[in-house]
C-alpha cells in the first residue's frame, strides 16, 4: 500500500484563483498534526504567491484532507 498524501487547498484574496499544496505524507504526521497545522493556517493566513496574480498575497484554507491511496 503506498502512502497518502496530506494535502490543502488555498483561495487567493486577490483574485479568488484556488491553488492545491502538498503538506507531507501521512507516514510523517498524523492527522491530528495535520489538523492542527490546518487550523493554525486558518486563523493566521499566509501570503503566497499567486500563479494567477503573479504576487505575494494572503491564501486562505478552504479544504485539507488526504489524498492518494494503494
Amino acid at each position: 500500500m503506498k502512502n497518502k498524501n496530506y494535502n490543502y487547498e488555498t483561495k487567493c484574496r486577490r483574485c479568488g484563483n484556488l491553488t492545491e499544496w502538498y503538506f507531507s505524507t501521512t507516514d510523517r504526521f498524523t492527522w491530528g498534526q495535520f489538523a492542527e497545522a490546518m487550523q493554525n493556517l486558518i486563523e493566521h493566513p499566509r501570503q503566497s504567491k499567486c500563479d494567477m496574480c503573479k504576487k505575494r498575497t494572503v491564501q486562505d484554507v478552504v479544504a485539507y484532507s488526504p489524498v492518494g491511496g494503494e
